[in-house]
């Protein structure tokens, strides 16, 4: 696509939307950023304070070399995904691997409308940098989309649209809809100010793994990729394009790549034995089978047997577990339309078909526990809102404790799953380890879980090691947090500290935590549990 600079003139007002008055008007330029235009210092303080403020510095600061990391890399030609990024240096696991700030952003919320004034306010530079990534195909409905805006973009901005053809407007949204990143800008304090979309050219390049080496975080609109384990040197930088990829069996990330990605993943993982969608083999007593992604043969890791997809006793089985899944939508369904004691008693009822239907290696556990936790906290909520009940009444807190331990749950599975995928537990540990008498893997009732329960539940999370040669897992250390906000409510501080201090170190230093949460959890290990500031949150 041609490079295109927009003339003056073709520029519109950032507060009032609308070109100079006269031909001879000139509009004038934000000091700071370079960024944002103005009829007068009128339009210019409306504007700041209402939207200007907290993108100012960030647009400032995107010009400054200092806020860019690309050392010890370098990017290759590959034959299958055209470009890749090595290691040319070994990187201690925690270690900054890459920085970067985007070269292009806007407002999401604004349309793409806001994308196409973005990119037209950049410097020649900057423009060959976004229209050198690369961009999967549009599909038919995102064709109609940015045709019909397009159109209108014409129409209110004549002058601006002339250095945009719509051929250029289809390559610029297909570049996004592959590699953009939405995060927040943050005031003072934490707080959110609005969410912003960004491309990051160099980030781009970075491949995805459903078993990465990196780690994605963007703050303040800069974006770091973080090494999650030693990355030695010539090994690809990888990193994952969607999130929850440790609770996900194969046929879930396949699906949400090839249809958000426009491709079939092939990284070993993918290739490997499907660890979390296990099912018992129909032709031996005690074994369990896992699907081959290179072959999608079953094999049983007890007699040995290899069984293709198209067996009727596995097709059974696989059957099963869809019709299983069936019924977590139904019941999530009920959820969001309001009907909750029905749902809840539904949940609890399928918890008791979980526990003698599932391996204790399925994904289909994690779906349950979650389930569990929004519907005990929905429950209350609506307790709470509609008859008037105290957090300390006790069938609320009864409730949160449940939610909190079904949290708890979820972060058991994944620290397993997670220790199969890095390699530290064999399949075939794992499936001795869940062969071996295991508490009960649904201990909820109708009425909620009792502080025992809750606190044999902190006690197994507390007794496991933490392995310094990984980073756990975001999603672990922010499910643990959320354990321990439902804990915190129900009025159980103690078993809330217990579970932060567990991981002290790897919690205070979570980027998928804004400031705000990471300040309260600080406040409330200094005052040993005595004092917190996390407030009722389902009221919120």
């Amino acid at each position: 696509p041609i490079i295109i600079i927009m003339d003056p003139a073709a520029r519109l007002c950032d507060e009032c939307r609308q070109p100079p008055h006269s031909p001879k008007e000139k509009l004038l330029c934000c000091s700071r950023c370079y960024q944002a235009w103005y009829h007068n210092a009128t339009c210019q303080k409306r504007h700041y304070h209402k939207h200007h403020q907290a993108i100012c510095q960030f647009r400032a600061n995107r010009q400054n070399p200092a806020l860019s990391l690309f050392e010890g890399l370098q990017v290759i030609p590959t034959p299958h995904v055209g470009r890749a990024v090595i290691a040319t240096q070994e990187f201690a696991a925690q270690a900054l691997v890459l920085i970067e700030p985007p070269a292009l952003f806007f407002n999401a919320r604004l349309g793409y409308l806001e994308l196409f004034d973005a990119f037209l306010r950049l410097s020649q530079k900057e423009q060959a940098q976004v229209l050198d990534m690369q961009g999967g195909p549009l599909d038919s409905r995102r064709q109609f989309l940015v045709q019909g805006e397009y159109q209108s973009f014409q129409h209110n901005r004549r002058l601006a649209a002339q250095y945009l053809t719509l051929e250029n407007a289809k390559h610029l949204l297909s570049i996004v809809n592959t590699n953009a990143h939405r995060f927040p800008l943050e005031e003072g304090g934490g707080t959110v100010r609005d969410h912003y979309t960004g491309l990051f050219p160099k980030a781009s390049l970075v491949e995805h793994s459903c078993h990465p080496n990196c780690s994605i975080v963007i703050r303040q609109g800069l974006l770091y990729y973080i090494a999650e384990r030693k990355i030695q040197p010539l090994e690809r930088i990888s990193i994952s394009y969607q999130g929850c990829i440790y609770e996900q069996p194969r046929h879930f990330r396949q699906a949400f790549l090839h249809e958000n990605k426009a491709f079939w993943c092939q990284c070993t993982r993918c290739l490997s034995w499907d660890e979390c969608n296990p099912i018992a083999c129909p032709y031996c007593t005690d074994g369990i089978m896992f699907q081959s992604g290179a072959t999608l043969k079953w094999s049983c890791l007890s007699c040995q047997l290899v069984c293709p997809e198209t067996d009727d006793k596995i097709r059974d089985q696989l059957a099963e577990l869809a019709a299983y899944a069936a019924q977590l939508e139904s019941v999530r369904g009920r959820l969001q339309q309001g009907d909750l004691p029905r749902a809840w008693m539904a949940c609890v009822e399928l918890t008791e078909t979980a526990a003698v239907t599932l391996s204790p290696l399925s994904y289909l556990h994690m779906m349950t526990y979650q389930l569990v936790s929004q519907a005990a906290t929905s429950l209350a909520r609506m307790w709470m809102k509609q008859q008037g009940m105290p957090v300390t009444h006790p069938n609320v807190s009864s409730l949160l404790s449940m939610s909190g331990m079904a949290m708890l749950k979820r972060v058991l599975w994944l620290h397993r799953n997670t220790q199969i995928v890095q390699g530290d537990l064999s399949l075939e540990e794992a499936v001795v380890q869940s062969q071996m008498p295991q508490p009960d893997p649904y201990p909820f009732h109708v009425r909620g879980a009792t502080t025992e329960q809750v606190q044999s539940m902190v006690a197994m999370i507390c007794d496991q090691p933490v392995d310094d040669q990984h980073v756990l897992v975001d999603q672990y250390i922010v499910e643990t947090f959320q354990a321990g906000q439902d804990l915190i409510l129900a009025g159980q501080e103690e078993l809330a500290l217990a579970l932060f201090l567990r991981i002290e170190h790897q919690l205070t230093n979570c980027p998928r935590l804004s400031r705000r949460d990471l300040k309260k959890v600080q406040e409330f290990m200094d005052s040993k549990g005595q004092h917190h500031s996390f407030g009722n949150f389902l009221l919120d």
